[in-house]
């Protein structure tokens, strides 16, 4: 099921109205926690170490990883976009 279908069926209102849910995992999935885990990482060091200011090379590193670990993060998630 495509992210964008799983979110339709999840917003139809007879789930909405729904008190009691049951949510199933797969183990593959929890791997994800590890991704994100890692994106969270680099988000706290693009916002809280001063001494990127002055560090253009620094700065741009940290972009870099940022933008690498948000990729890691989307692609079990959503797929590679193909069929």
């Amino acid at each position: 099921m495509s992210a964008a279908l799983a979110l339709q069926f999840a917003q139809e209102k007879e789930f909405k109205d729904r008190k009691a849910w049951l949510v199933a995992v797969p183990h593959a999935v929890s791997n994800l926690a590890k991704l994100v885990q890692e994106a969270q990482r680099w988000d706290w060091i693009a916002t809280h170490t001063k001494e990127l200011n002055g560090d253009k090379y620094a700065r741009e590193e940290v972009s870099r990883q940022r933008q690498a670990a948000r990729g890691a993060v989307r692609a079990p998630a959503f797929g590679s976009g193909r069929a």
